[in-house]
């Protein structure tokens, strides 16, 4: 009853008391005495969420049983039914829900498994007085916990009568782990330190020493360790702290605390390695904790360059940042002097000597920076400005930097005038002179220009080389102004007077390429490297080389030049820029392979660079795997850059690609969350959105979410999108109409994507969908309209398919040879081989059958249809008269729930095979052990018949006979009944028991009056009788032979006997009637001497000596080599004497 009830029921749940109490709190009933109506419960299902409730009576039959009385409201047809009555003892009643459950469970003929029983809370006392005072020591608690509002102390009286019903809770069963646990909640709450710390080493115990195992015990046992690690740790002892946050994560390896506890505590001891193992557990447990990332980020800095170091260094940086630079250099100092090649030490150590006017230890410390950092540009010009500082007054540079930033800003006039004093300062300082000029420039005063650039060069122009080097710094000069077409009618000058100088061909080459004449520029920075010897310019030459073939779009010969950079100048400072651009070169030329290799080794090489190329060093090594179809590292590493670089510009991009990339691996849920995310992102461009919204429909379809599938692609489809992604689009929502089931909504999508898209790249695609929509809508010769415009496999397996519906065998044919001949290994070619070999097997083309059913066995060794490719192989050699490899193959035939006829019908066969091998012994054997198998199978009768013919083979005519009794007896209505009587019959004469014999045989005579082995039955019947020369009964015989089968190919034999036997009986004229009739049909068969010879003699005893005698001439002239001929002769001379 119960499992027609609730077999569509998920999940069968308990309410708890205090769920049950609270409903009739809030409906107003009284507990005691309400009864449960209908309208109630359906306020408790509103509630309880529930499609079924069980709910009851209950009543003491006797002091010690508890009679229950279980209701069931189905919530779907609202009908309340009385379902069960049953009893629990008392000392049940701690378990009574479970019993419920397991009662309920058990009426569904649900198994529970271990895990499920292990759910199943068990009665945590045997004691009913420790669990009444359990019970009412929680309820006190939670009414001091309102009362008191926080204001908690042991002598307060709700506290007070708590800790006592607590106290005789465990007096009462001093194991009672629970109320352990509950005291020590209590004195956790009234600050009761000492009495919690014994309640829970004591709850601690129990678990530990009876394994007591439970969720909510490893829940609280993980708590008390907690408690217990954290009162040691607060006192300092961090050993016994640790033993204790151990063993509460090993109750509960998720609880937070302990592990940032440990993290700490480790930490502070100095196991770093121990500290960082900590931290990624927390990770592990919140991946979003921002505090532990700074933990990290110290401990590996610590473990990185020493603790004492790191220390030092985070003192003097306050100190830095406070002002008290003093102070500073002192913490500097000494995480120097701990670690000399920690950078950051160095570097604010020379800020804060430059602050304090110290510049010689300044330059000093920022010489450091820069030899243990040589790409750190920052610090080469903070060098720079000191070394300047230095040479040319602080107040000089003072005034140059403010005259800088005014210039910067486009206000000349300001920077003039802090241009002019800074030269007040030192007249000799070039730069601020330089911007002077400039700045005259910018505001368009020529003559001043003229003046302050005169001062700047004072040439004394004594020779060629003068006047060259005069035209390139003018050429730079209007090169740093930006007016590259003055610069490179300068430049020129200057190389019409000296060609072989590298600095203004140099010059020339980044002026074309600042005026975007990239293929002129090219020439030049190649003339730099190949006209020249290596200089200063070489390696920025092959830079430029390189970037201006990147612009012109040669990504190759870009490759080359970064590479020979790379490999010839691996030092220089433009490595790291080459290095980014070689990787950048290979990836816009579709050579991913080397892309990734470029990048990871630029990772690897520069792993503490944070420079703006390393953001799209990560994208474009992303791409690069994503392309090369390695999708798991291209979500490793488009993670990567998200994480480091939250702000970078494509994080969109980024996001989408990484969404890609989990949907290429098929992970479509974390896809989808990302997809989300994304989507709801308020600056992300509007085209991207649609292909996030498009990439979730997809994430959606494969998840066979159909519905959610097309709502987004139809609502895209209303969209103004791009032509490329409707495109997409609409076939997409073909395709999802046609998963879902809707074939005619996906017809008519495929129809318009067919239409509108006649050159799609999916056309094909589009064609065959429409197809199979139509074959499986059964319109079969559309769908072969469709399909026949596409090859692919399945589509060539459908043509087939809808042929054989459309009976066309030809074309089911032709279309399973092409499917094996394109696709020979491809799933959907099984069944083609299977067909065609059926085919060619019922067209009696055998050596071809096997061929095609060899093809299955030799491509698809696990397919549904390799046992029944097994048979008919069997079967086509043993039409090829193959009896051994028939058998071996029907013997491979496998026989499960799927074949069981088959098998039985293959293991028939086997033992038939050797048969025909006429080896009998073997298959008797195969036989019997048919038998055995399938006592009462289909061919059970054929192998006990097949069985007797192998001894009849071997003329073993006894046993032969046994078996043939053994058919009769076991399978009396077999088909080979009837001839196994027969058998038996002939097997006895052949053996030579003639009783035996005329007793079967006369049986199977009498009950057999239509068997086509009658005829033969009564001429061994007649035969044995002549034998005996009981010439009467073979008379009867013979004659009832002759008579009834007038046809039998036994009728000569007949005949002779009939004669012969009349003869023995003296009766002469039939004697001779039946003579003259075999010698007219007969006479040239083996008998005709015999018969002629009985008639001479019979004419003989009728006294008719001419016929008589005309016998005797017959047979000395018709069988000269007659037994007979001698006897004849005599006769003959008598009878022509008288």
């Amino acid at each position: 009853m119960l499992i027609d009830d609730l077999s569509q029921i998920d999940v069968l749940a308990c309410s708890s008391r205090q769920e049950i109490e609270d409903l009739y709190y809030k409906y107003d009933l009284l507990s005691i005495s309400a009864e449960i109506d209908k309208s109630l419960l359906i306020q408790f299902n509103k509630n309880l969420n529930a499609e079924v409730i069980f709910f009851g009576d209950f009543y003491l039959s006797s002091p010690s049983n508890l009679d229950l009385s279980l209701k069931k409201y189905d919530n779907f047809t609202g009908e309340i039914t009385a379902f069960r009555d049953f009893i629990v003892g008392n000392t049940d009643i701690f378990n009574l829900k479970d019993k419920v459950v397991l009662f309920i469970l058990k009426e569904l003929n649900v198994e529970l498994s271990i895990q499920d029983k292990d759910r199943l809370t068990k009665t945590p006392t045997a004691s009913l007085e420790a669990l009444r005072n359990y019970y009412k020591c929680l309820d006190l608690m939670d009414k001091a916990i309102v009362e008191y509002e926080g204001v908690d102390y042991p002598s307060k009286k709700l506290w007070a009568e708590a800790i006592d019903y607590g106290e005789r809770a465990v007096a009462a069963d001093p194991k009672y782990a629970e109320a352990y646990y509950l005291l020590a909640e209590i004195y956790n709450r009234t600050r009761w330190t000492i009495r919690e710390a014994n309640s829970l080493n004591s709850f601690i115990q129990l678990v530990e020493d009876n394994q007591l195992k439970s969720k909510d015990i490893y829940k609280k046992a993980s708590q008390a360790y907690f408690r217990l690690g954290y009162a040691f740790y607060s006192k300092g002892e961090h050993e016994q702290a640790i033993e204790y946050f151990i063993s509460s994560a090993k109750y509960n390896p998720d609880s937070l605390e302990a592990h940032i506890y440990l993290v700490q505590i480790y930490y502070d001891m100095g196991e770093i390695g121990l500290s960082l193992d900590e931290c990624e557990e927390v990770l592990r447990i919140d991946p979003k904790n921002k505090e532990i990332s700074w933990f990290i980020k110290k401990n590996e800095q610590s473990q990185k360059y020493g603790r004492k170091a790191y220390e030092n260094y985070e003192k003097g940086y306050l100190s830095y940042k406070n002002g008290n630079f003093e102070e500073a250099v002192s913490y500097f100092k000494s995480s120097i002097l701990a670690n000399p090649n920690f950078k950051e030490p160095h570097y604010y150590l020379a800020l804060s000597y430059y602050e304090i006017g110290d510049l010689d230890n300044s330059i000093s410390q920022w010489e450091e920076v820069i030899r243990i950092d040589s790409f750190d540009n920052t610090a080469k010009h903070f060098l720079n400005n000191c070394l300047e500082e230095k040479k040319y007054g602080r107040e000089t540079l003072k005034h140059f930097n403010t005259g800088y930033d005014y210039y910067l800003k486009g206000e000349y006039n300001k920077a003039i005038e802090e241009f002019n004093r800074s030269l007040d300062y030192n007249p000799e300082f070039e730069k601020a002179r330089q911007f002077l000029s400039r700045s005259y420039y910018q505001l368009d005063q020529m003559d001043k220009y003229r003046e302050e650039r005169k001062k700047v060069t004072e040439l004394k122009v004594s020779g060629e080389e003068e006047k060259a080097e005069e035209h390139y710094k003018l050429g730079y000069e209007f090169y740093s102004l930006k007016d590259y077409t003055v610069a490179v009618e300068e430049i020129k000058k200057a190389l019409d007077i000296k060609s072989d100088y590298p600095h203004a061909r140099y010059l020339l080459a980044e002026c074309y390429f600042q005026q975007k004449e990239y293929k002129l520029a090219q020439v030049e920075y190649e003339r730099v490297v190949s006209d020249s010897e290596i200089n200063e310019y070489t390696d920025d030459a092959l830079w430029g080389s390189g970037w201006c073939y990147y612009l012109l779009e040669e990504y190759e010969e870009a490759a080359r030049r970064f590479l020979k950079l790379l490999n010839d100048f691996p030092n220089s400072d433009l490595a790291l820029q080459a290095r980014h651009k070689l990787g950048k070169s290979y990836f816009q030329g579709n050579n991913y392979e080397n892309t990734i290799k470029v990048y990871r080794e630029f990772l690897e090489k520069y792993s503490e660079y944070q420079g703006k190329e390393i953001e799209e060093v990560y994208y474009l090594l992303g791409q690069a795997y994503f392309r090369s179809g390695k999708y798991k590292e291209a979500e490793e590493v488009f993670n990567n850059l998200l994480f480091f670089f939250p702000g970078f510009e494509l994080a969109s991009e980024v996001k989408y690609y990484n969404s890609l990339s989990l949907f290429k691996e098929n992970k479509y849920e974390e896809a989808i969350i990302q997809l989300k995310d994304l989507i709801s992102e308020a600056e992300i461009e509007d085209k991207r959105k649609e292909e996030a919204q498009y990439l979730l429909a997809r994430c959606w379809l494969n998840l066979k979410e159909y519905s959610k599938a097309i709502e987004n692609l139809e609502s895209l489809k209303q969209f103004e999108v791009e032509d490329s992604l409707l495109e997409k689009v609409s076939f997409d929502l073909g395709l999802t109409y046609s998963r879902q089931g809707d074939k005619e909504k996906a017809i008519l999508e495929f129809q318009e994507f067919i239409e509108k898209y006649p050159q799609s790249e999916l056309i094909k695609s589009a064609h065959f969908e429409l197809g199979k929509d139509l074959y499986d809508l059964k319109k079969y010769k559309l769908a072969l309209s469709e399909l026949k415009k596409t090859s692919t496999d399945e589509a060539l397996y459908l043509r087939g398919k809808a042929s054989k519906e459309l009976g066309d065998q030809e074309g089911e044919i032709a279309a399973f040879e092409e499917l094996r001949e394109k696709y020979p290994q491809s799933n959907f070619s099984q069944e083609a081989y299977f067909r065609l070999g059926n085919y060619y097997y019922n067209q009696k083309r055998d050596k071809e059958a096997i061929e095609e059913f060899n093809k299955i066995i030799q491509f698809f060794p696990q397919s549904p249809l390799i046992s029944e490719s097994y048979y008919w192989m069997g079967w086509s050699y043993f039409k090829l008269t193959d009896y051994k490899k028939a058998g071996e193959y029907f013997n491979q035939v496998e026989e499960d729930e799927k074949n069981l006829d088959l098998g039985q019908r293959a293991k028939f066969m086997a033992a038939e095979s050797w048969y025909n091998l006429k080896d009998y012994q073997k298959a008797r054997e195969a036989y019997e052990k048919f038998i055995e198998m399938y006592p009462k199978g289909d061919f059970s009768a054929n192998a006990q018949y097949a069985i007797a013919w192998t001894y009849l083979e071997n003329k073993d005519y006894k046993s032969s006979i046994e078996e043939f009794k053994k058919l009769i007896s076991i399978y009396p209505d077999s088909k080979f009944t009837e001839e196994a009587q027969f058998r038996v019959g002939k097997n006895y004469y052949l053996s030579g028991d003639k009783n035996m014999a005329k007793a079967e045989l006369g049986k199977f005579i009498n009950s057999y009056s239509n068997s086509s082995f009658r005829a033969e039955a009564m001429y061994l019947l007649s035969q044995v009788y002549l034998q005996e020369e009981d010439w009467m009964d073979s008379i009867i015989n013979l004659d009832r032979l002759v008579r009834e089968y007038p046809d039998s190919p036994y009728l000569s034999e007949a005949l002779y006997g009939l004669c012969l036997s009349y003869f023995k009986k003296d009766e002469y004229e039939k004697t001779i009637e039946v003579g003259e009739k075999y010698l007219k049909d007969y006479s040239s068969l083996e008998y005709g001497d015999d018969i002629l010879y009985i008639k001479a003699i019979c004419w003989e005893k009728l006294e008719n000596q001419e016929k008589a005698i005309s016998d005797y001439q017959n047979l000395i002239s018709k069988y000269p080599q007659s037994p007979y001929m001698g006897k004849a002769q005599e006769r003959l001379k008598v009878l022509q004497k008288e």
